[in-house]
């Protein structure tokens, strides 16, 4: 049922209003009922094993995100709106913001489909506009947005602490792991503690392994 499902939502190339693939394929994974946390979806030795989560995970991520969006986190991206979105890789999280009429602006220095990307191998364009640019650039260009990050890899000093230094706003929204986590450089983090404070934070459907979250940072006075 998985693999099938997986089949047909490759051959898409839009979302509807209201749906998210991504959550119902890793729900049908670790047959959760409902938006929980990783660690309420208990299975077995044996059966983890079968489904081999990691590689799941891989080829999920390539053509979604690699981190992965609940209602919860939605709508509260939506409140902060208009938002700039560096590093969009496929343009998951734009595109289902947009479905909820979010005005959202999405960067990538190598959108997929146009460029090679790393991140996401898949010979196919995202699920919306991706922009091609760095995440200076883009911050710079929309200097009235709120910033937000998605999964910034940990080893890029221009994918999460360039942006958050040329970003002039009062918000940055932030998806991914504290700072001893695999996401976002150890300066990014270090600014963070320095000139930022987290004002919210929400769950966010997780694998096994990862404590990723949703945080809304207000800059310090």
């Amino acid at each position: 049922r998985y693999h099938a499902s997986l089949e047909e939502i490759r051959r898409r190339r839009t979302l509807e209003p209201g749906e998210n693939p991504y959550l119902n394929l890793v729900r049908m994974l670790f047959a959760a009922g409902k938006e929980a946390p990783a660690d309420e979806w208990e299975l077995s030795p044996g059966l983890y094993q079968m489904l081999d989560p990691s590689e799941r995970r891989r080829e999920l991520a390539a053509l979604f995100a690699w981190a992965i969006p609940g209602g919860a986190a939605l709508d509260l991206l939506a409140r902060y709106a208009p938002l700039v979105e560096c590093g969009a890789g496929m343009g998951y999280w734009a595109a289902l913001l947009e479905r909820r009429g979010v005005d959202v602006a999405a960067y990538d220095l190598l959108p997929p489909g146009a460029a090679a990307n790393a991140f996401h191998r898949r010979e196919r364009r995202p699920w919306t506009r991706v922009r091609r640019g760095s995440s200076v650039a883009a911050v710079r260009r929309h200097r009235d947005r709120v910033l937000f990050l998605c999964w910034p890899p940990h080893e890029d000093e221009t994918a999460s602490y360039a942006p958050l230094r040329a970003h002039r706003g009062e918000v940055l929204i932030y998806v991914g792991e504290r700072g001893d986590g695999v996401t976002g450089t150890l300066r990014f983090h270090r600014e963070l503690a320095l000139n930022w404070t987290s004002v919210e934070n929400v769950d966010l459907p997780r694998w096994p392994w990862l404590g990723d979250r949703l945080f809304v940072y207000r800059r310090n006075d």
